[in-house]
């Protein structure tokens, strides 16, 4: 019974990453299908390439974590220690 449930915490953990990842992307390809429909202003795709920037660095952070979680997971030794309050 406690395998049955690990497994199905860790798809649970696999679907909801998925998820979180798949948003952003769809994010990103929606902002370059609407850009790409007509010629922009220099200004515009300054604007554009910066939303997808900022949605690059959440991607990046995110997967990052995750990393973590897995690392955390395999071996409690290298996890990053700091103070909290």
């Amino acid at each position: 019974d406690r395998l049955q449930k690990s497994f199905q915490i860790q798809r649970s953990f696999v679907a909801n990453a998925s998820h979180e990842l798949r948003t952003p992307l769809t994010v990103m390809n929606g902002q370059i299908e609407v850009a790409l429909m007509k010629t922009r202003t220099p200004d515009e795709y300054r604007r554009l390439l910066a939303l997808l920037t900022d949605e690059i660095k959440n991607m990046t952070a995110l997967a990052n974590a995750l990393l973590d979680m897995a690392q955390a997971d395999s071996d409690a030794t290298a996890l990053r220690m700091r103070k909290v309050r």
